[in-house]
């Protein structure tokens, strides 16, 4: 993926279920820290940041399916789709990769509607 981006290609992260978990953390944390759930090393050279990983995830996501003028980024006149985490997900480095696997959602807002969790 990392040698995709650099080339200039649009690339999007998707949940492929039923092969890998349809929550989007275990994506995230493939892209990032190239480890399996066991925590086995694969591809390590194509290791992208949690930044790059979240655009490919939402905008280039949005682009692949021609949606991107309602959705992929937190804009005026888009839907406002988006998760509240307890964590930042770019500020968790490789020593605290875990914490990426064991955080749960706080809220889920689709097109500006609380549909799990709350917020205040």
């Amino acid at each position: 993926m990392k040698q995709a981006l650099e080339q200039g290609l649009m690339v999007a992260i998707g949940t492929d279920s039923p092969v890998i978990d349809i929550d989007p953390k275990y994506s995230l944390y493939g892209a990032v820290f190239r480890k399996t759930l066991s925590g086995k090393s694969c591809g390590t050279q194509q290791a992208i940041s949690m930044r790059q990983a979240i655009w490919t995830y939402t905008q280039a996501g949005a682009v692949m399916s021609f949606e991107e003028n309602r959705k992929g980024s937190i804009t005026q006149g888009k839907w406002a789709d988006f998760v509240v985490l307890p964590l930042d997900p770019t500020a968790v480095c490789e020593s605290e990769a875990e914490k990426l696997l064991e955080m749960q959602v706080i809220a889920t807002v689709l097109d500006g509607t609380c549909v799990h969790g709350g917020i205040e």
